[in-house]
């Protein structure tokens, strides 16, 4: 992400070294979108996790009460 948007910046300041005088659509696209897609992606995954490790959650009980899914081979 940094990476990203780094280079953005950069290319633009290139972009305005070598005489460009339009404008830069672009850079708030370049900029923005990723970081929008970072914030989706992390509060989905934060919910989940919320979700998973609560009581009453999908991981807790099982591990807690010993009660998960006996049917496999080990156990």
């Amino acid at each position: 992400m940094w990476v990203n948007t780094i280079g953005v910046i950069g290319l633009a300041y290139y972009s305005v070294f070598c005489g460009s005088d339009s404008a830069f659509p672009w850079l708030t696209a370049m900029v923005s979108l990723p970081w929008a897609a970072w914030g989706v992606s992390k509060t989905g995954y934060t919910m989940k996790s919320i979700k998973e490790n609560t009581m009453g959650g999908i991981i807790y009980d099982s591990a807690i009460d010993g009660k998960g899914n006996n049917n496999d081979v080990a156990g």
